[in-house]
């Protein structure tokens, strides 16, 4: 059990690198031009915090703290929204902090449907 509980904390680096990688090019004064697209923008939120919400739950703690890391990611894309708002860079929109919650909320689904699967 302790092998599985390391192999799924070599998520944490992953993790990490990925966040910071979220974060620069989040802050990035001018984004590409076919991410405006408001269905393209919206499926890239969801994709990256899907991914980031995977990252996270994988890294092999607990139910409840996989609940904190999730309410975290979700507070990490707020805080994103915030930083561009202050910035300058973007305005804040609360549809890109939604689509964030769907990415992470749609793999705690898939996982709670896998976990009652499995029995």
């Amino acid at each position: 059990m302790a092998v599985d509980s390391a192999r799924d904390r070599s998520y944490l680096w992953p993790l990490i690198v990925f966040a910071i990688v979220l974060t620069i090019t989040s802050l990035q004064p001018m984004r590409p031009t076919i991410s405006h697209l408001s269905f393209v923008h919206g499926s890239l939120h969801v994709l990256a915090f899907g991914l980031l919400g995977v990252l996270a739950t994988r890294t092999g703690f607990g139910i409840r703290q996989q609940l904190w890391i999730a309410l975290a990611c979700l507070l990490f894309g707020l805080g994103i929204e915030t930083c561009q708002h202050f910035l300058g860079a973007h305005q804040m929109e609360w549809n890109d902090v939604a689509n964030d919650g769907l990415g992470i909320f749609a793999v705690g689904l898939v996982r709670a449907v896998r976990a009652v699967c499995d029995g």
